[in-house]
C-alpha cells in the first residue's frame, strides 16, 4: 500500500527475484531436461504513470535483507548486471559470476545493442542462455571464452508503443519473444 504499482507488477518483480536467488539449486525433470527457475521479465505500461521501476526496485531489494529485516543472506545470491552491450559481454558475466540477474530500466537499450551490426548475436545468446545449458561458448580467435553453468534471469520495462516497434517477426519466429513473461499494467490507486 505504499506504492501506486500495480500488484501485478509487484508479483512479476517478486517472482524474478526468487527465481534468481534460488539460482540451480532447484529445478524439476521434464522428459530429459531440467527446467529452472530463471525468468525473462518485460514490465509494460505508460511512462511515468504505471511505476514499472519502483516495482523492480522493490523486489531487487529483497536481496539485501539483513538480521533487522529477520533474514539474513552469507553472501549475494546473484550477481545485478545492469547493461548487455555484447554477446562476448555477457558471456564475460556469466563466466565470471554464472548466476546473474540482468537488470534494465529500458528494454528498448538491449534490443538497440542487439541491432547493431557488431553485436547482432546478443539474442541468440540470450535465447541459449534462457535454457541454462551446461555451458555457453563464445570461441572467437581472439578471445574464447566459456561460462559454466550460467543462470541468467532479466528483468526489464518498457512502454507498450515503443515494445510494438522493437519487436519484429524474426524476433517472433526465432523463439527470443516467446521466453518472456509479458506483463501489462498501470497505475493502480494507493489506499
Amino acid at each position: 500500500d505504499t506504492t501506486e504499482a500495480p500488484v501485478q507488477f509487484h508479483v512479476a518483480s517478486f517472482l524474478t527475484i526468487l527465481g534468481a536467488m534460488i539460482g540451480r539449486r532447484v529445478s524439476a525433470r521434464f522428459i530429459s531436461e531440467e527446467l529452472y527457475g530463471n525468468v525473462y521479465t518485460l514490465l509494460y505500461g505508460p511512462s511515468g504513470t504505471s511505476r514499472k521501476d519502483t516495482a523492480i526496485k522493490r523486489a531487487t531489494r529483497l536481496a539485501h535483507l539483513n538480521a533487522r529485516d529477520s533474514m539474513t543472506f552469507q553472501a549475494e545470491p546473484y550477481h545485478l548486471a545492469r547493461n548487455v552491450s555484447s554477446s562476448e559481454g555477457l558471456i564475460s558475466v556469466l563466466k565470471d559470476h554464472p548466476n546473474t540477474l540482468l537488470y534494465l530500466t529500458e528494454f528498448s537499450q538491449m534490443i538497440s545493442n542487439a541491432r547493431r551490426k557488431g553485436t547482432s548475436t546478443i539474442l541468440d545468446t540470450l535465447i541459449e542462455a534462457w535454457d541454462t545449458p551446461g555451458a555457453i561458448q563464445n570461441l572467437s580467435k581472439l578471445a574464447p571464452q566459456t561460462a559454466e553453468n550460467p543462470y541468467l534471469s532479466i528483468i526489464t520495462a518498457t512502454q507498450p508503443g515503443r515494445l510494438a516497434t522493437m519487436m519484429t517477426d524474426e524476433d517472433i519466429v526465432s523463439g527470443f519473444a516467446n521466453r518472456w513473461i509479458y506483463v501489462p499494467g498501470d497505475r493502480s490507486t494507493v489506499l
